[in-house]
């Protein structure tokens, strides 16, 4: 190996080292990070005003059927033709105002209508579970959780000390101004 990469025994060693000890870190700092995630299962009503969404929602109240009040009031075009069924998603995946309600509210029709920059959601959470995460899922949610402890670690004063001495190897001749307003010569 030396002859052909210049690597010695010690080079090799201390390379590995480091990457056990990086490995080590990694597994200790996301250790805590879930397995798991929630998500629910809803549907909607989009309407364009707070006075027909409390309308739908009387409607509902009294029997009237999601699905159709959907087919006949909602302006989401991608679902209002299969009940205003959003199937099932993860936190994150709608608006936060839609995503407050569905993932925090008992379940079952929300009492008063949602309003986000889409217009007014009358909502009907239907369920709410938790799923184990894909070993994908897992392993990025890991590298997003170590990537954000590391960002935290340079951004903390106390951690990182910056060494300016380089600074002191620039040249100060010609200065930038002297370089952006170089005279141009003339063909």
């Amino acid at each position: 190996m030396k002859s052909q990469t210049g690597m010695t025994e010690t080079d090799l060693r201390r390379m590995l080292e480091t990457d056990l000890l990086r490995k080590k870190l990694i597994e200790i700092i996301t250790a805590d990070v879930p397995t798991d995630t929630p998500e629910a299962h809803a549907r909607h009503i989009l309407v364009a005003d707070e006075a027909t969404a409390k309308d739908v929602i009387s409607q509902l109240k009294n029997g009237a059927d999601f699905a159709q009040l959907a087919a006949r009031y909602s302006t989401d075009a991608s679902n209002k033709d299969t009940g205003g069924d959003l199937g099932t998603f993860a936190p994150g995946r709608m608006v936060p105002e839609f995503d407050d309600v569905v993932f925090q509210a008992a379940v079952g029709l929300y009492p008063d209508p949602v309003k986000t920059t889409f217009g007014y959601h009358v909502i009907e959470i239907l369920s709410r579970q938790s799923r184990l995460l894909t070993a994908a899922e897992l392993e990025q949610n890991k590298s997003d959780a170590f990537t954000q402890w590391l960002s935290d670690q340079r951004a903390d004063p106390a951690l990182v000390t910056e060494y300016d001495i380089w600074q002191l190897s620039v040249p100060t001749v010609p200065t930038i101004d002297q370089v952006l307003n170089a005279p141009t010569a003339a063909p």
